[in-house]
């Protein structure tokens, strides 16, 4: 049992040394990564306490066992809710410090009070457990892409070790000896609770490291498909929801319409102002054609001071509406930079796609059109392209 129990310790420390590598050595969630590291530390303490069972301490070595356990478990627990944003109620530690102290009271009742303590301390070291499933779950949830073995994966060694402590409450209720069921007697309890826990302590382990690593696959999708200037979508975005929105309209979904826009006299404001006006200017363009889109829209950057908007079961007339609101709201509004507020205008083309579209290609060169038009008219101004039926061609 000594081995065994020395093992478990040996291999918490393992994993504390593990997430403090992670969190100073590679930078990657420091403030979460030396949450855990701190958690598995004091959750090595718990197990060396009960591995040098003769070591004599200034405190009731009791409670200096649970006590490490629960705050270990906590501070795992604190570490999953910095990842996903959520914050730890400290009132939650208060109460935990109590149900420790209440436990170590009962314990000096003696063994009349054994299955309510036993029954205390499985509730104080659960409640963190099923905290971080909770959150855990939910993340997961939360990702797009995640799948949902994935989840079970995750939260299997939660179970498990919840189910540890509630099988140890269960038995100390029908009236197993509780001697038989403390980790250090060496019972065949003792034995295979250690076992799981040295199964159990690798899985949670990949756990932790499965949220990070997701976290760190959703920011590459995430920088992949957007424009780092700006925060819209890119053109590989843009060209992505096309290719999807043909295939419906092929389908026999509605129509769609596109419409493209581009900033008028934008290489005057970089040579008057420079470079850093003109990304400012851009910034604050897409943040007002932003807050002008439709939730079902999909507004990109597309080039330098190109955007691109795709309307969803949007006809022309509704399109050209839109285009005519976004054209007179940019004119008025003035974008705030360093140097000052600077007045800028839009241009915008506007073209409607149709199931004899081979392609939305077909459909973008016509709004592109458009927009050169827009800006051989004069600029500040909508044109639309009108698709004119001759056999065989679309004009």
């Amino acid at each position: 049992m000594n081995i065994l129990m020395a093992s478990l310790s040996a291999q918490l420390l393992v994993y504390s040394a593990a997430w403090l590598g992670i969190g100073l050595g590679y930078r990657l969630k420091r403030q979460v990564t030396l949450m855990w590291s701190t958690g598995w530390l004091m959750g090595a303490g718990a197990t060396g306490l009960l591995y040098f069972n003769a070591l004599e301490l200034p405190l009731s070595r009791d409670l200096a066992i649970d006590s490490l356990a629960v705050t270990g478990f906590m501070l795992v627990r604190q570490g999953v809710d910095a990842f996903v944003g959520a914050k730890t109620r400290l009132w939650e530690y208060a109460l935990m410090a109590c149900g420790l102290l209440a436990v170590e009271a009962l314990r000096r009742q003696g063994d009349a009070t054994v299955g309510l303590r036993v029954c205390t301390f499985t509730v104080l070291a659960s409640w963190p457990l099923v905290a971080i499933g909770w959150r855990m779950a939910r993340w997961q949830q939360a990702q797009s892409r995640a799948a949902r073995w994935s989840t079970v994966v995750m939260l299997v060694p939660l179970v498990l070790t919840i189910a540890s402590f509630v099988v140890r409450a269960a038995l100390v209720l029908i009236g197993t000896d509780a001697t038989t069921v403390s980790y250090d007697q060496g019972s065949q309890f003792d034995l295979l609770a250690t076992l799981l826990f040295l199964l159990v302590l690798g899985a949670f382990n990949f756990s932790l490291a499965s949220l990070v690593l997701g976290a760190l696959v959703a920011r590459l999708h995430t920088l992949s498909d957007t424009d780092q200037l700006t925060g819209l979508a890119n053109r590989r975005v843009m060209m992505r929801r096309l290719t999807e929105e043909h295939a419906r309209l092929l389908r026999g979904n509605p129509t769609y319409c596109v419409v493209m826009m581009d900033l008028d006299r934008f290489k005057k404001i970089n040579d008057t102002y420079g470079h850093g006006v003109g990304d400012e200017v851009l910034k604050g363009l897409s943040a007002l054609l932003a807050r002008s889109q439709r939730q079902t829209d999909t507004l990109a950057r597309t080039g330098g001071e190109e955007f691109m908007l795709l309307m969803p079961m949007t006809d022309l007339d509704g399109a050209i509406t839109h285009a005519h609101r976004l054209c007179a709201k940019v004119a008025s509004a003035g974008i705030a930079t360093t140097v000052g507020t600077l007045q800028i205008t839009l241009s915008l083309g506007v073209a409607e796609a149709g199931p004899d579209d081979a392609s939305s290609d077909v459909a973008v060169s016509r709004a592109d059109a458009a927009l050169y038009r827009a800006k051989d008219g004069g600029r500040n101004r909508v044109e639309s392209a009108a698709r004119v039926m001759i056999p065989g061609w679309v004009l």
